[in-house]
């Protein structure tokens, strides 16, 4: 996985011309809107599924999902609230700093209640600043960063 996303990379770095192949952002604007809808999954990185998941399924309650098999190890996962959690094996997969990723929670105070007693380092709530929303982040056993938002 890791080198053929080396050399997928290398092989645009190789191209001459990429930027006249960049597509042009401003003439979307005469196309109309297209409309998203909530995010359906994201993919998450880890260096060992196996020791991953049981964090996503036993401390933050998802449900394994069925997986294609794509020739190499990852799970899928559901939350409680439908969106989706890909974990995706990549040796030496070292988490880069500060990238994180969010859930919604309606009682953030009573979430870090629960993690921590399931042992998670938690860190203590905080107001966003100039908002009435509060977050806290932890890290997932793989060192990807976790926050948990609670809007106003």
């Amino acid at each position: 996985m890791a080198r053929a996303a080396r050399e997928r990379s290398e092989q645009e770095r190789e191209t001459p011309s990429r930027a006249a192949n960049r597509p042009n952002f401003g003439a979307a604007a005469s196309l109309g809107r297209m409309e998203l809808g909530p995010v359906h999954h994201v993919s998450i990185n880890v260096p060992d599924v196996e020791a991953a998941a049981p964090f996503y399924t036993d401390v933050l309650g998802m449900a394994v999902l069925p997986r294609p098999d794509f020739g190499f190890n990852g799970r899928w996962l559901q939350t409680p609230g439908g969106g989706e959690v890909h974990l995706i094996e990549v040796e030496g997969w070292v988490a880069p700093e500060g990238q994180h990723w969010a859930f919604k929670v309606e009682d953030i105070d009573a979430a870090v209640r629960e993690l921590r007693g399931r042992g998670v380092d938690v860190a203590d709530p905080k107001p966003l600043p100039g908002t009435p929303a509060r977050q806290t982040f932890f890290f997932d056993p793989a060192g990807n960063m976790i926050e948990l938002n609670q809007p106003a």
